[in-house]
């Protein structure tokens, strides 16, 4: 075999094989919902699914960005791709934007109670089906 039809092997093996980590991806299912604080939405606030059984398996933690009407879609791998089914502790966090000085401005401090930044202390538990699953509606006070 010529050293030029080689490479080409070698690099129409890669391009077949994937470029990807290698790492296994659980299946996951569509997970939709809607959040709200004092009757608001939250947009920007981030939702993160903490898996309540820890292993190898659902070694991800599915999150979320909420939208301008409060709905939000999970994804574990890409963006609203879903997640594993099981029981999650969720957490939110909902960091507005401070403006500084001179025209500029950042990432305040997260606005919500800070018990439900913590997976640890959240009282939010929700269950992931094995179907596409719409999560409860979500009130935060």
């Amino acid at each position: 075999m010529s050293t030029p039809f080689r490479q080409l092997s070698v690099l129409a093996a890669l391009v077949l094989t994937g470029c990807g980590s290698g790492e296994p991806r659980v299946p996951v299912v569509a997970v939709t919902g809607k959040i709200s604080y004092y009757g608001q939405a939250p947009a920007g606030a981030q939702v993160v699914l903490h898996p309540v059984a820890k292993s190898a398996e659902s070694d991800v933690a599915p999150s979320g960005v909420v939208k301008d009407d409060g709905t939000f879609q999970i994804g574990a791998y890409d963006q609203g791709d879903g997640a594993p089914p099981g029981e999650y502790v969720a957490t939110v966090e909902w960091f507005r934007i401070v403006a500084s000085g001179e025209g500029g401005g950042g990432r305040g401090p997260n606005v919500l109670p800070a018990k439900y930044a913590s997976p640890e202390l959240s009282p939010l538990r929700v269950t992931v089906k094995a179907e596409s699953t719409q999560l409860e509606p979500i009130d935060i006070r």
